[in-house]
């Protein structure tokens, strides 16, 4: 009995280590308003973001509502860039790269712009598109919109966005072209979580083979 109960604890356990890598979402609201956003580079979390995205808080802002308490990410730039990785860091400064099944966020803009949300996956030392979307629209204010992507393959590993579109009669004292609330990202089982499932399934497996043979 005392070993079924071990063998168990084992299953368990490694279940929990392959779930671990489990959704994370991002609100900005873990960090005071203007805070670096390659800030989340030093966390346990798979994102990295830098210029041209800054965190403000847009509680009282004409727009871009927060999804959730005050902060926000805002795009001041015409080309922004987000990449998923996670420490521990090499000698050259980056990350560990990893790879996600889901990518999504709330996002808003300040006028009638249109961006390009582009996708890409890692092919050997580069990256190749997966999926493009747009984001905003030539003819509507966007409030709040959550748009999202799911990949089978669990590929996400580079995120790139691209202004189409600026509204020629935008107001000129607003830098910010978009915003993004509540970042979710579903990162995949790194390799040493999924060989850990193994062996404890395998211990298992091999343990119920045993007791049927000792009970013939």
């Amino acid at each position: 009995m005392c070993k079924h109960a071990t063998l168990l604890f084992i299953l368990v356990v490694a279940l929990s280590r392959a779930s671990a890598a489990g959704a994370y979402t991002l609100t900005f609201d873990e960090v005071p308003a203007g805070t670096d956003p390659l800030y989340y580079c030093t966390m346990d979390t798979p994102f990295c973001a830098n210029y041209p995205f800054a965190i403000d808080d847009h509680s009282a802002a004409s727009w871009g509502p927060p999804h959730s308490t005050t902060n926000v990410l805002v795009c001041n730039g015409t080309v922004g860039e987000v990449v998923l990785q996670a420490p521990p860091f090499g000698t050259t400064g980056l990350g560990t790269p990893m790879c996600a099944s889901f990518f999504g966020a709330y996002f808003s803009t300040p006028c009638k712009n249109e961006v390009t949300m582009t996708l890409y996956k890692r092919v050997g030392n580069g990256v190749s598109p997966i999926t493009s979307l747009t984001i905003g629209s030539r003819t509507e204010v966007w409030s709040d919109h959550f748009v999202g992507y799911d990949s089978p393959a669990g590929d996400i590993y580079y995120i790139k966005f691209q202004v189409t579109w600026l509204d020629p009669f935008r107001d000129p004292r607003t830098i910010a072209i978009f915003s993004l609330d509540n970042v979710t990202i579903t990162p995949i089982p790194e390799p040493s979580s999924l060989a850990t499932l193994a062996c404890g399934l395998a211990g298992v497996g091999g343990a119920l083979i045993r007791r049927r043979q000792l009970c013939r």
